[in-house]
C-alpha cells in the first residue's frame, strides 16, 4: 500500500506537488520580507552598492574642492587645540587674498575663546591695574574672526545638538529656503542646534550643517541636503557653500508629498535626494593632493594660484580631534573629507542615486524568476535548469553594473538573486524527492510478491484477505490457520469453503461479526479478543487485527488482518485475575475485621463532653488504631464500658502509629491491640502502661534479644480524663497531646517521650513519664498521627504541617467537634491534590 502511494505521489501534475506549493510559499515570503525592508536586508543591498562604487569610484580630474587640514603637523606647530580665534582669523585673510572662490569651516565656534586678552584681563587674578587694561586694550580674538570673515564668502558650521538645549544665542538666517511641499513628514527632526557665538554668525555669509550620520551599518554613504532644527530648514555645509559659489541667495526644496522628497534646486540646477533628502556621494579614492597643512598655509609654502577660484574647506585630520568616517572606499577618512566629496559630486554632476522605481523593479524581477523556478524548472533536464539559474544570476549582475556604470543608478541584484537560488534549490529538492520516491516504488514493487509470500509464511499467526460478507470467506488464508483452528488452510478458500465465522465459538460470534462490521462502516481498523473451537473441539483463545479494503466510493472491497493464538497470554491473564480478586477479597475481610475490633465511632462522643475520630488508612486497612475505654476506681472495664465495680470515674483515650501500612501496618495493630487488651487489665496509668506495651510487644515480635528478625513497633499517645477530679494524665510515646484554651487561642504542644513502643533499641525495662493536666472547662484536646502532618502537596509538593494543622482548629474554635473535624478533611484533601497518600491518617479530638 504504501509503494502505490509513493508512485501516486509521483505521477501527480504539478500543481498537486507540496514542494511547489511550499516554494511558492517561500517566495511570497521573501517578497514580503524585501517589501518591509528589515535592517539586515538593508545592509546586504548597501553592501552591494559598496561593491559598485569600489570597482568603479569617481574619478576626478582636478579638485574643485580642496581642505586646509589641521594636522598633527599644525598642531604642533601652533601648540595645543583648540587654537586661538586670531590664527583662523590668519588663515581666512590668507585664502581670501589667494583668490579662494568660497571659505567653509568644518569647525563650530560655539564658545568664547578663552585665549583672547580682553577675557584674561578679566579672569586673571593678582594683576595690576596698568597690566589688566594693557591687556583689555589688545582686543578680542573672536572680535578678530568675525572683522577677518565680514563681507568674505566664508560659511561657518553648525551642528545637531543632542539632549538638552544649551543657550548660545540665535544664528540669523543665510538662505533663503523654500519647499513645493511639507518636507516636515520625511525629515527627522531635532530640537536644537550647537551654533557659532553670534558675533561670528552675523558677520558669516553663510552658515552650514556639518551634522552626518551613518547608516545602519556604520558607513557615510548618504549625507543630509537639509535638517530640520524644530520648524526651520538648515543647508549642509556643501549647499551653502555651492549656493554662494553661485551667487544664489536661497535654494528650493522639491517635495512630492506623495513620495517624499526629490531634490534641492539652485535656479535650473536640481541636486537630486532620495525620500528623506540625502544626497548619495559618488566618492572617490582619497587623494592627499587636496590637502594643505594649515602650518603650510600660514607659512607660505603653498603656489600663489593653488586655492584661486576653488571651494576651500576647514577641518581636521588629526586623530586626536576624533572628526573620521568610514566610506565605501575607505575605511578611515577626516570627516571633512566627505564634505569636500559631496560638493564635487554635486558640481560635476556625477549624481548616485536610486530612482523611485527601484524597488519595484527588484521586487518584480524577484515575483518573474522565482515563479519561473517554481513552474518551469522541474519541467526541463537538472544541467538545463542549473544553465537557466547561472544565466539568470548573471544577467541580474550585468544590469546593476550597467545601470551604475553608464547611468549612476543603484540596483540591488543581490536579493533577488539569493531569493531566486533559494527558491531554486528548494524546488530542485521537490525534484530529488519525486525521483526518490519513484525509485523506492519501483524497488518495492520489484520485491513486492515475493517478499509478501515469504513474510506470511514465517509469521507465527494467520494473515488473511478476505471478502467483507458477514461469514468472512477467505481470499488468501496463510498455513499457521491448520495449527491454530486444526482446519487445514484449504478449508477456508474456494467456493465450497467453510466460513472463518464458523471457528468462532457459538457464544462469541454474533459480538465479533458486528463489532467488525461497525468499524467497517466507520472506516476504521478493528480489534477484538475471543475464543475458537478447533477441530478437536478444544477451546482456544484468538487475538484479531484488521482493517478493511474501501474503493473511490468508499465501499468495503475486501478485509486484511491478522490472528494470533494468544490461549496462554489469555489464561495467564485469568490467573492473575482470579489471584488479584482472591487478594482483594482477602484484604476486604481484613479490614471489616480491623474495624470490628476498633471501639465504635461514638465511643469517645459517649464520654466526653463532644468528640470526633478520624480514622482513614491509606489502604484498606492500616497501621493506625485508636482506643477508648471507660475506668472506675478500680481499672478499665472496656470501650465505653461501666467502669469498676466503683462505677466509671473517667475514660483512656488512646491513638497509636504502628510500624508500616496496609497488611504489614495491620497485622502490628492486632499484635499492638491485643496486648493494650491485657495492659489495660493490669493498669490505667498511661506511663505505665506504655511501659507494659513495650514489654509485652518486644516479646511478642522477638525483638527481646540480639537475634530478633524484626525491628518493628509503634508510637502512642494516651490520655488518662477524669472530668470529675478535673485532671488529664497523658504520656507519650514519640507522640504529642495539643491543648487547646476555651478561648480557641493558641495550640499548645505537649510533647511526649522521645523513645517508642517496642523497637529494638529501646530497652525492655524502660519507663515513661506522664504529665498531668488540670482541666479548665471549654478545653479541647487533640491527638493525631504523622500521617496528616507529613503528608505532602501544593505546587512545591510541602508536608502539610503542624502549623497548618493548628490554625484549622482555631479557626474552628467555635464549632462542634465534627465540624472542626470536618474542616481538618477539607484542608487536607484541598493540600492534596492530585498528589499521593502518603501514609494512614488518624486524629482524634475531644472536649472533656
Amino acid at each position: 500500500m504504501e509503494g502505490d502511494s509513493q508512485g501516486a505521489a509521483a505521477a501527480a501534475p504539478w500543481w498537486r506537488d507540496g514542494i511547489r506549493w511550499t516554494a511558492l510559499a517561500v517566495l511570497a515570503a521573501l517578497l514580503a520580507l524585501r517589501a518591509v525592508d528589515p535592517a539586515a536586508v538593508q545592509t546586504l543591498r548597501l553592501k552591494v552598492f559598496d561593491a559598485l562604487q569600489a570597482a568603479a569610484p569617481r574619478q576626478a580630474a582636478e579638485h574643485r574642492a580642496v581642505i586646509v587640514d589641521i594636522d598633527e603637523r599644525s598642531i604642533e606647530a601652533l601648540g595645543q587645540w583648540p587654537w586661538p580665534r586670531n590664527v583662523f582669523a590668519a588663515v581666512v585673510e590668507r585664502l581670501v587674498a589667494m583668490g579662494a572662490a568660497v571659505v567653509g569651516f568644518d569647525v563650530v565656534f560655539s564658545e568664547a575663546d578663552r585665549t583672547s586678552p580682553a577675557l584674561l584681563a578679566r579672569r586673571l587674578d593678582n594683576l595690576d591695574d596698568a597690566t589688566r587694561a594693557r591687556l583689555a586694550a589688545l582686543g578680542d580674538h573672536d572680535a578678530a574672526l568675525a572683522d577677518a570673515i565680514r563681507g568674505q564668502p566664508v560659511v561657518l558650521g553648525q551642528v545637531v545638538r543632542y539632549g538638552a538645549a544649551r543657550a548660545n544665542g540665535e544664528s540669523p538666517a543665510k538662505a533663503l529656503i523654500a519647499t513645493t511641499g511639507d518636507a516636515a513628514p520625511f525629515l527627522p527632526r531635532f530640537d536644537n542646534l550647537v551654533r557659532n557665538l553670534p558675533v561670528l554668525a552675523e558677520a558669516a555669509t553663510g552658515l552650514g550643517m556639518l551634522t552626518i550620520y551613518p547608516e545602519v551599518d556604520g558607513l557615510v554613504r548618504r549625507v543630509p541636503a537639509v535638517i530640520r532644527a524644530g520648524d526651520t530648514l538648515h543647508p549642509t555645509l556643501a549647499l551653502e557653500m555651492i549656493r554662494l559659489a553661485l551667487g544664489r541667495k536661497g535654494m528650493l526644496v522639491v517635495v512630492d508629498e506623495g513620495r517624499g522628497l526629490q531634490g534641492v534646486a539652485f535656479g535650473r540646477q536640481l541636486v537630486p535626494t532620495d525620500t528623506l533628502g540625502r544626497i548619495w556621494v559618488d566618492f572617490a579614492p582619497l587623494d592627499r593632493s587636496r590637502y594643505v597643512s594649515v602650518i603650510d598655509l600660514l607659512e607660505g609654502r603653498v603656489p600663489a594660484d593653488f586655492f584661486r577660484g576653488r571651494l576651500v574647506l576647514i577641518g581636521a585630520s588629526a586623530a586626536a580631534i576624533l572628526d573620521l568616517k568610514t566610506t565605501p572606499l575607505n575605511a578611515s577618512v577626516p570627516g571633512v573629507d566627505v564634505h569636500a566629496q559631496l560638493i564635487e559630486t554635486i558640481l560635476d554632476g556625477t549624481h548616485v542615486g536610486r530612482p523611485p522605481f527601484a524597488a519595484a523593479i527588484e521586487l518584480s524581477v524577484l515575483a518573474v524568476l522565482g515563479v519561473l523556478a517554481i513552474v518551469v524548472v522541474p519541467m526541463v533536464g537538472a544541467r538545463l535548469a542549473l544553465g537557466v539559474l547561472l544565466a539568470a544570476l548573471a544577467a541580474l549582475a550585468g544590469g546593476a553594473w550597467y545601470a551604475f556604470s553608464a547611468h549612476h543608478l543603484l540596483l540591488d541584484p543581490a536579493y533577488a538573486a539569493a531569493a531566486t537560488v533559494l527558491v531554486f534549490v528548494l524546488v530542485g529538492y521537490g525534484g530529488f524527492r519525486r525521483e526518490e520516491r519513484r525509485r523506492q516504488w519501483e524497488e518495492a514493487a520489484r520485491r513486492g510478491l515475493a517478499q509478501y509470500r515469504t513474510l506470511v509464511e514465517n509469521i507465527p499467526g494467520i494473515v488473511y484477505r478476505g471478502d467483507p460478507g458477514g461469514e468472512r470467506a477467505m481470499r488468501f488464508i496463510s498455513r499457521p490457520v491448520a495449527e491454530i483452528t486444526g482446519y487445514p488452510d484449504s478449508d477456508f478458500t474456494g467456493e465450497d469453503a467453510r466460513g472463518y465465522a464458523t471457528v468462532i465459538d457459538p457464544e462469541h460470534r454474533d459480538t465479533v461479526l458486528a463489532g467488525m462490521r461497525d468499524a467497517l462502516d466507520a472506516r476504521a481498523p478493528y480489534v477484538m479478543e475471543y475464543p475458537i473451537v478447533t477441530a478437536a473441539g478444544e477451546r482456544r483463545w484468538v487475538h484479531e487485527k484488521g482493517q478493511g479494503e474501501f474503493d473511490a466510493e468508499g465501499a468495503v472491497q475486501g478485509i486484511d488482518g491478522t490472528i494470533y493464538d494468544v490461549t496462554e497470554q489469555y489464561e495467564a491473564r485469568e490467573a492473575i485475575r482470579i489471584a488479584h480478586e482472591q487478594i482483594r477479597e482477602s484484604v476486604e475481610y481484613a479490614s471489616r475485621i480491623q474495624r470490628s475490633l476498633l471501639p465504635a465511632a461514638d465511643a469517645l462522643a459517649a464520654l466526653a463532653d463532644d468528640a470526633f475520630i478520624i480514622w482513614e488508612p491509606r489502604d484498606q486497612v492500616g497501621g493506625d488504631f485508636y482506643w477508648v475505654a471507660a475506668v472506675g476506681e478500680d481499672g478499665p472495664d472496656g470501650p465505653g464500658g461501666p467502669g469498676g465495680p466503683g462505677g466509671p470515674d473517667g475514660y483512656v483515650v488512646l491513638l497509636a502509629d504502628c510500624t508500616g501500612h496496609g497488611v504489614p501496618g495491620a497485622l502490628m495493630t492486632t499484635i499492638a491491640m491485643t496486648a493494650l487488651g491485657r495492659a489495660l487489665g493490669e493498669t490505667a496509668d498511661p506511663a505505665e502502661l506504655l511501659a507494659t506495651l513495650n514489654r509485652q510487644i518486644k516479646t511478642a515480635l522477638g525483638q527481646d534479644g540480639a537475634a530478633g528478625l524484626s525491628d518493628d513497633g509503634l508510637e502512642l499517645g494516651i490520655c488518662l480524663v477524669r472530668p470529675a477530679a478535673g485532671t488529664l494524665r497523658f504520656a507519650g510515646a514519640r507522640f504529642s497531646l495539643f491543648v487547646a484554651g476555651p478561648d480557641g487561642g493558641e495550640i499548645e504542644e505537649v510533647k511526649g517521650d522521645r523513645k517508642g513502643i517496642g523497637y529494638r533499641e529501646v530497652p525492655m525495662d524502660q519507663t515513661f513519664s506522664a504529665q498531668d493536666l488540670d482541666l479548665v472547662p471549654g478545653q479541647s484536646f487533640y491527638m493525631t498521627s504523622d500521617g496528616l502532618i507529613d503528608q505532602v502537596g501544593g505546587p512545591k509538593l510541602r508536608g502539610f504541617g503542624k502549623k497548618k494543622f493548628k490554625a484549622i482548629l482555631t479557626e474552628a474554635a467555635d464549632q462542634p467537634m465534627a465540624e472542626r473535624g470536618r474542616r481538618l478533611l477539607d484542608a487536607l484533601a484541598e493540600h492534596q491534590g492530585a498528589a499521593g497518600r502518603l501514609d494512614d491518617v488518624s486524629v482524634i479530638g475531644f472536649r472533656p
